[in-house]
């Protein structure tokens, strides 16, 4: 159009009403062609605008939404996740709507990690608050222990027992930290008190006690044992090639049944002990209320 109207120069009247004529119906085909093109585009971003809406509109209601525990937030922050990246990849938008966009896709993104970040470190005091209040528990029952008056008391290391389920979530890592220190001094507390109601507990303390030192010495002995067999095993690989009539070759061998077989032995032994003690403790613990034998999850 520029060279028609300003750079070529003019043509001899007979040839122009069918040259203008030529060069309109050209110029028409394009200036269609170009407006149906624009109309696919405004189409195509329309759409891709209703997209956008439909994404930011879930990740509004994904950052109104409250989520009361770590897991939830987990999920949630997966999923987020995933608008954010289906969002961006939403291209060709009108470009007036573009700024509006990207400040709603701002400001939806910062509510979201705003709770999210309140949440967690809400929980973190949550969390030392929790731990707090275990090892109160613990101290009271070390006080009560110290008073000795287990009868009387009974009932109140029973209520810190239940006290201690309630309270809130703790890193499993601590939290099991805590319950091997306060389930020791439950059971030692009711062992105490059943040793003030018969006097017969305190010799089955005393038969306790040697009980330990007696498996104390089987650990011992076996573990002697099985370092002595891992010795003769090993000295046995430099008879890889010798025959099994060989002197020397059967004596380590015997020795090595005679020690494997003593091992066996004080095993059965010590497992015995052990499964006694348990039954022991059982009774023992029995209608008691005795502090449960696995931490809550």
């Amino acid at each position: 159009h520029r060279l028609w109207k300003n750079e070529l120069g003019p043509v001899s009247k007979e040839f122009r009403e069918e040259l203008w004529t030529r060069f309109q119906k050209a110029s028409n085909k394009i200036h269609a062609k170009r407006q149906k093109h624009q109309k696919e585009i405004n189409s195509l971003q329309n759409e891709n605008s209703l997209e956008k809406e439909k994404v930011l509109e879930k990740m509004r209601e994904l950052a109104e939404k409250p989520a009361n525990s770590h897991n939830l937030w987990q999920n949630k922050i997966q999923i987020f996740n995933k608008l954010k990246d289906d969002f961006q990849k939403i291209r060709n938008i009108p470009k007036k709507r573009n700024k509006i966009f990207w400040n709603d896709f701002r400001t939806i993104t910062k509510n979201f990690n705003n709770k999210k970040n309140k949440f967690y470190k809400d929980q973190k005091i949550d969390v030392k608050n929790n731990i707090e209040k275990k090892k109160g528990l613990i101290d009271n029952v070390k006080n009560i222990i110290k008073k000795g008056n287990y009868a009387q008391d009974s009932k109140k290391v029973i209520e810190i027992q239940n006290e201690w389920k309630k309270v809130g979530y703790i890193p499993r890592k601590i939290s099991n930290s805590l319950w091997h220190e306060f389930r020791p001094l439950c059971n030692d507390f009711f062992n105490k008190l059943k040793t003030t109601k018969n006097p017969k507990l305190s010799n089955d303390g005393r038969n306790a006690n040697k009980s330990d030192n007696e498996k104390q010495i089987l650990k011992r002995k076996i573990s002697e044992l099985e370092n002595e067999s891992n010795q003769f095993e090993n000295n046995l690989e430099y008879f890889t090639n010798s025959s099994s009539e060989n002197p020397l070759v059967k004596d380590v061998s015997s020795k090595l049944t005679s020690i494997n077989d003593k091992i066996v032995v004080l095993k059965k032994k010590l497992n015995k002990i052990t499964k006694k003690e348990k039954a022991e403790v059982a009774k023992l613990t029995e209608n008691e209320g005795e502090v449960e034998t696995q931490e809550e999850s």
